[in-house]
């Protein structure tokens, strides 16, 4: 059996592939059509489709068989010279991209949407989930399917040169645990817990998305982080969202100075984490419709005339919307986004919710 080609340079795409018989050059006329709109001929983009769709469709018809396809951009230098740069990695082998299914779990929109396990420069994802990956290619290398062995080898070969400056800077970040402003996204990898203060008190928090805003002339960068915290609303359980933001300074700065950084990086760690489950626990209990029927009455102090008195009033229980009102801020308090925190207890449903009841 032939082998299965391994990487598919799309910018060799047709240079490689053997024409269709019905493709074949015959005597008559050949149209070609120009995409570029510039008349510097150097920057002509010449296709045999006068739509640039069919011709996508016509370059993936032809790299379908290879289970990496590598995609490069042309540039020009600032000294006019062109040069090819990296555009795009992605994945077609069902093998590669089952492997990374498992391990991106925990890792939210690590490729997107319209473009299914492909990954852009400066690949974020592969650099947070760089030990996890080599993990999973050695559990690889203990099996018997050669063939999957032979596309890890290829792919490592792609992707090593290209992840290198960013892993070594990672490195030495993680030792010195100082980092640049615009290297702070090597700390910040979604779906890892993160640790801020809240009221004085520290509190745990998913990392869900970053985004970046490049500084302007008129006004500074800054990294937009959107965060999940478990919250109760009075009705069910979910994760309450928080934007935070961290502004652009100058100095390399140390992580743990943020308002907001991995909680693998705190100096107290340990002692965190114990006081988020402790805390997490009495959440758990808190949270619910504690309602009881008692008999008797209770003592209440009103103001009459103008003077403060002790009556006694016959016993009510209040409804369930005045329990979420009057104690939403205390389930806040306690709130402990913790791995640990039993979410499932007393028959709570987990899901996403705007605010509590009433409190729009």
């Amino acid at each position: 059996m032939a082998d299965t080609p391994s990487i598919q340079s799309l910018s060799d795409t047709v240079s490689t592939t053997k024409l269709p018989g019905s493709e074949v050059p015959s005597h008559g006329i050949r149209s070609l059509y120009n995409h570029s709109t510039t008349s510097n001929p150097r920057s002509a983009k010449w296709s045999e489709f006068h739509d640039l769709i069919l011709e996508e469709k016509h370059l993936k018809e032809r790299g379908k068989d290879y289970p990496i396809i590598q995609r490069f951009s042309k540039v020009e230098t600032e000294d006019g010279e062109i040069s090819w740069v990296n555009h795009s990695i992605e994945i077609q082998s069902e093998r590669l991209k089952a492997l990374f299914d498992d391990v991106f779990v925990g890792y939210p929109a690590w490729y997107p949407d319209a473009a299914p396990y492909t990954f852009f420069p400066p690949f974020k994802p592969l650099v947070h989930r760089w030990e996890v990956i080599l993990h999973a290619f050695a559990e690889v290398q203990k099996g018997d399917d050669q063939r999957f062995k032979d596309e890890i080898v290829h792919l490592r070969g792609v992707l090593e040169p290209l992840l290198a400056n960013h892993l070594s800077a990672m490195n030495k970040a993680r030792e010195t645990l100082v980092v640049s402003f615009e290297k702070l996204w090597l700390f910040l990898a979604p779906g890892s817990i993160m640790v801020s203060s809240e009221q004085g008190s520290a509190c745990a928090l998913m990392l869900l998305h970053v985004d970046f805003t490049p500084p302007t002339p008129n006004s500074p960068g800054y990294w937009t982080l959107l965060l999940g915290q478990y919250d109760w609303n009075g009705n069910y359980c979910g994760l309450r969202r928080v934007e935070k933001v961290i502004g652009q300074f100058k100095d390399d700065t140390l992580v743990t100075k943020f308002d907001v950084y991995p909680l693998e990086y705190a100096p107290d760690k340990e002692k965190i984490e114990l006081e988020l489950i402790a805390r997490g626990k009495k959440w758990a209990q808190l949270r619910g419709m504690h309602i009881k029927n008692v008999v008797g009455k209770k003592y209440v102090l009103v103001e009459v005339g103008g003077c403060t008195r002790e009556v006694a009033k016959p016993v009510s229980t209040s409804p369930p919307e005045a329990f979420c009102l009057a104690n939403i801020d205390t389930f806040r308090r306690l709130t402990a986004a913790s791995s640990s925190t039993p979410l499932g207890t007393t028959g709570a449903r987990v899901k996403s919710f705007p605010g509590c009841p009433g409190t729009r």
